[in-house]
């Protein structure tokens, strides 16, 4: 009864989207018409640079890969919002990549041979049979805003996967050959 059990699986692993890849490379940065300050102009790509054919781009503080909590994978607090004629955020920000994928798909089973031409097969499998989730952004969780009146961020969950997909699925089957 033990003997002659087989297994097989298939194993995915897949690294993370590089993030600062989409939402053309701001995030989608809304200043939710913030004012330059001393003035009453909007914060604007015509009001800064002077033409409305540069995307205007949030200015680096420091490394957004660095100062991440659990499940976080952009720091918020390192953009800031330029705000004097001229200033603009780099074009090309830091490689920041997305959750990871992993998923584990287990099969186990064994034939009983009952005469020369029938058999039964007794078989189990399991899908994502490690159960690891698969964390990933909902709508909101990639757009960059920032206060009008303070000019920081106020996005909470900006970098932040909050959505978790994928469960364990098993199945037992018996298939009768004849």
């Amino acid at each position: 009864f033990i003997n002659g059990w087989r297994i097989s699986g298939i194993t995915q692993l897949q690294s993370g989207p590089n993030l600062s890849g989409l939402n053309t490379q701001n995030f989608g940065m809304n200043l939710n018409s913030a004012k330059i300050p001393g003035t009453t102009f909007n914060i604007s790509n015509a009001s800064l640079l002077g033409t409305p054919n540069i995307q205007l781009n949030p200015v680096l503080t420091c490394d957004p890969r660095s100062g991440l909590g659990a499940h976080q994978y952009i720091n918020a607090n390192c953009f800031a919002a330029p705000t004097s004629i001229g200033q603009n955020g780099p074009i090309i920000i830091p490689p920041i990549y997305g959750p990871g994928y992993f998923n584990w798909d287990l099969g186990l089973h064994k034939n009983f041979q009952i005469s020369e031409s029938k058999r039964v097969q007794l078989r189990f499998t399991g899908y994502n049979f490690l159960n690891h989730p698969l964390w990933s952004f909902n709508g909101g969780n990639l757009g960059l805003s920032f206060d009008a009146n303070t000019l920081k961020p106020n996005n909470p969950n900006f970098g932040i996967t909050t959505d978790k997909q994928g469960h364990r699925i098993i199945e037992m089957a018996v298939k009768f050959f004849f």
